[in-house]
């Protein structure tokens, strides 16, 4: 990337900054280093960007600081062009910036050669991570309790999960994947009851988890409106609760048929978790934390059965009508409990509850409930708040997310013969599976996380270049041009034959991947990251159009040169795919280290 650049101009900026007060107690070349951004726009020459406004905020009150105008005087003094390749120093007045003209095939030989040489961890070469701080981070993904159907908030939360996760190692964190599983209580005893009463034991060989789902349902139904029922599903888990082993060994069996369900999903996503826990494996001291709620009267229940809790946070409901078979108080000793036992394990420095606003209220409440119990870590919980998927049909209203993720494999399918007229033959099922899920997670990424959107067939199944299956194509395309080459380059070849404009526009672009993650990062907002890549689709769709990899009408060194170029463009749009949490399509495919890792 750029970072060459950016260390060169803050080195050159800091001795002259002061006329009096020695650089090194003014501010550090990663901090002025950060601040330089690329002209986004075209331009002759590239050029960097230092603003004035934010390397005067970032320095001590003083008066001896240089203007701009001296600065650039002394800067241009000091003889262009300069060895790192340097032509001009000007001042920009709208915004008032220094800026810095490099020169194009100084600026293409070093941005390719950074680009193709290395494979690592992009802060490892990037100085706009050199004052993260590496901290251990946890990433808890909001996941449905045995019983419920996975549904597309599920799956929103899982590929947010990943995209922070992936980002934040990027940035230098230790991170850990977490999921909280809730499988113990009245709504599992009431589907364990249902199933008995059933009597499908003698099919259990073929029970599935849509059948499992059904009887769940109908459980929770029958035990709001059944006095009978509702009575033997409490007594039922009271034999439970005291350790009788083949009700506990048949709830686990129909628990394991679910988790299968639950974890095939995942594993279709591509996210793994590091870390599992499970409500069952702790009930004694969920029970404990929830008797001290009541006991502390930080929870009490009211005459009418609502639940009310009693810390003071504005604009934060605090009354909650009360549900029998999912109290709130048990909902909320979970969470404390979930919560204080990832600190003792991990000593976590930030936890992300990656999870939709409707969450929200209760996030709020159970922070300071937290404090009120002496937990004053419990700042270093933050919610990032997931909004809404809309305009469901009624027919698809309470569809779960694998219904929506074969439908999008079958229309994926049905569109790449209408569209692509690509023979059947060609179209296998991973192909069609993995083209059919990007397109359902860049629909999503497309969108900010905080506001709603409508899901909408038409523009998840797009071939347009904002869409999941553009993005595909491409990474697929350039990787198929360097594998249908006859040549091979060395990183250390001449790049001065890329002389079109399309290939230093490209190239200007590929320069600009590092702020466009420090940004996307700074956010936890992957849509920043994914225009980068929907501009990236845009620049190598121009630049292959141009340029050719002809033998007979260019010379081997121009070919070379392309080559080059375009491997840089795959590489970098394979990073950010797997950023996003998008594996790019292709046999034999080998992640690079920094996923490995």
């Amino acid at each position: 990337m750029a970072s060459f650049f950016r260390w060169r101009i803050a080195n050159k900026v800091i001795p002259l900054i002061s006329e009096s007060i020695p650089c090194e107690k003014l501010i550090g070349p990663s901090t002025i280093s950060s601040f330089v951004r690329i002209n986004k726009f075209k331009s002759q020459q590239p050029q960097l960007f230092l603003p004035w406004k934010a390397l005067t905020s970032a320095l001590p009150q003083t008066n001896d600081l240089r203007s701009p105008n001296e600065l650039v005087k002394l800067l241009r003094n000091q003889g262009l062009p300069t060895a790192e390749g340097f032509v001009d120093i000007t001042l920009c007045q709208q915004p008032l910036s220094v800026v810095f003209t490099v020169d194009k095939h100084v600026f293409s030989k070093i941005i390719l050669t950074d680009i193709c040489a290395n494979d690592e961890i992009i802060a490892k070469s990037s100085c706009l991570f050199q004052d993260i701080s590496p901290k251990k981070v946890l990433v808890h993904c909001w996941s449905p309790k045995i019983g419920e159907i996975f549904k597309m908030s599920h799956f929103r939360s899982a590929i947010h999960s990943s995209f922070i996760a992936n980002i934040s190692k990027v940035a230098g964190h230790d991170v850990t994947k977490i999921i909280h599983t809730g499988d113990w209580g009245l709504e599992s005893a009431a589907t364990l009851f249902k199933f008995h009463q059933l009597d499908v034991k003698e099919q259990t060989n073929n029970l599935t988890a849509e059948h499992l789902f059904k009887i769940s349902k109908n459980a929770k139904l029958q035990f709001e409106d059944d006095l009978n029922f509702k009575n033997d599903v409490k007594s039922y888990f009271e034999k439970m609760t005291k350790g009788d082993q083949d009700l506990v060994s048949e709830w686990n069996y129909l628990r394991d048929i679910f988790l299968k369900h639950y974890n095939s999903i995942y594993k279709k996503i591509g996210l793994t978790f590091d870390d599992t826990l499970f409500d069952s494996s702790y009930s004694a001291e969920i029970e404990e934390i929830c008797k001290d709620l009541l006991k502390k009267n930080l929870v009490t229940i009211q005459e009418d059965q609502q639940v009310k809790v009693n810390v003071d946070v504005k604009k934060t409901e605090n009354i909650f009508p009360d549900n029998e078979i999912d109290p709130f108080v048990y909902r909320l000793g979970r969470s404390i409990f979930s919560a204080s036992h990832w600190k003792k394990k991990h000593n976590f420095d930030i936890m992300y509850y990656v999870a939709p606003t409707t969450e929200s209220n209760f996030i709020s409440l159970l922070i300071p409930v937290m404090k009120e119990l002496g937990l004053d870590w419990s700042d270093s919980l933050h919610h990032v708040k997931l909004w809404n998927i809309g305009h469901f049909d009624k027919k698809r209203k309470n569809k779960g997310a694998e219904f929506f993720m074969n439908q999008a494999k079958q229309f994926t399918i049905e569109m790449l013969k209408r569209d692509l007229h690509m023979p059947e033959e060609e179209i296998t099922s991973e192909m069609a599976e993995v083209l059919s899920l990007t397109s359902l997670i860049v629909n999503d990424m497309m969108h900010k996380r905080s506001t709603d959107y409508d899901f909408s067939w038409k523009d998840i199944l797009s071939l347009s270049k904002k869409s999941g299956a553009s993005l595909q194509f491409c990474h697929a395309g350039l990787k198929g041009l360097q594998e249908d080459s006859e040549f091979i380059f060395k990183v250390d070849i001449d790049t001065s034959p890329l002389t079109e404009n399309v290939a230093h526009n490209l190239i200007k672009h590929l320069s600009r991947f590092d702020e466009e993650v420090y940004s996307s990062y700074l956010n936890l907002e992957p849509r920043v990251l994914l225009e980068y890549l929907f501009s990236l689709w845009y620049y190598t769709d121009k630049a292959t159009n141009v340029l050719k990899l002809d033998i007979k009408d260019d010379r081997l060194i121009v070919i070379k040169a392309r080559l080059m170029l375009l491997e840089a463009a795959q590489k970098t749009l394979q990073k950010g795919l797997h950023l996003l949490g998008v594996t790019p399509f292709e046999t034999n495919y080998t992640p690079p280290d920094f996923i490995r890792e």
